[in-house]
């Protein structure tokens, strides 16, 4: 009895077979950051593969950030890590190609940052608060806008890690990555910059009064308001921006 509606299944190249044997492997751990992959004669031999389909694969593996390939008589494959830098490079581009506007990426932050100072309020630790207070004092020293808008994208980061969620975590990297250069290019133009920048650091260190306290729907409608604000900020600056054209 014939099967309806069948499909032609793909079978997959023998260099993709490859890639996702040693993709696997790195993402169990088995193979660590940094670590040299083996000599391309010896991998040819244990995967039964020619020269050519070995480096289709390491092709593969290149173009996904796991391995970097060094060509030359003392070249050869070195491992690395998944990176959240990775994907948010790749998100980056999706995005211009889509050509998203630069509110929907402050909006998106907003959908994400807000909640994660309500869990941070009930998933707080000592060691947490700490760093945040460290990074605090820094801004506080910090004697150029530059400096403290770098420390404050490193609260914020460390904000969403302690909400405890590593796909949100990931998800607000890919989005940072993007919002950075747009503050960037916002505090080198701005003539008010210093006074948002104090006024920013302000919020930050109520935010951390607000999550010692455990106060999750404070710390929420606080941090709302503060990206909302900031966004604004940057947006009357740079106007309907697209992220091609902050991230060109």
């Amino acid at each position: 009895m014939a099967i309806a509606n069948t499909r032609r299944v793909r079978v997959p190249k023998t260099a993709e077979l490859i890639a996702a044997k040693v993709r696997r492997e790195i993402v169990l751990g088995l193979l660590k950051e940094g670590e040299p992959l083996p000599p391309e004669s010896n991998l040819m031999e244990q995967f039964g593969v020619s020269r050519p389909t070995l480096r289709e694969a390491y092709r593969i593996l290149e173009s996904e950030g796991l391995i970097s390939v060094r060509r030359g008589a003392h070249g050869g494959g070195r491992v690395h890590t998944p990176s959240a830098a990775v994907a948010a490079r790749y998100a980056g581009l999706v995005l211009q190609f889509r050509g998203t506007k630069l509110a929907e990426i402050y909006e998106a932050r907003s959908m994400l940052e807000a909640p994660c100072a309500a869990l941070a309020a009930v998933r707080r630790t000592e060691a947490g608060l700490k760093r945040l207070r460290a990074l605090n004092e820094e801004a506080a020293a910090a004697e150029t806008n530059e400096e403290m808008l770098v420390l404050h994208h490193r609260f914020h980061a460390e904000l969403v890690e302690m909400a405890g969620n590593r796909t949100v975590t990931l998800m607000a990297t890919m989005i940072d990555a993007i919002l950075d250069e747009a503050d960037a290019l916002h505090v080198a133009r701005a003539t008010e910059g210093h006074d948002e920048s104090r006024r920013a650091q302000k919020t930050h260190v109520k935010l951390v009064e607000l999550l010692e306290a455990r106060n999750g729907e404070e710390a929420e409608r606080l941090w709302r308001s503060h990206l909302n604000e900031a966004a604004k900020q940057v947006l009357r600056d740079l106007g309907s921006k697209t992220v091609l054209e902050v991230m060109e």
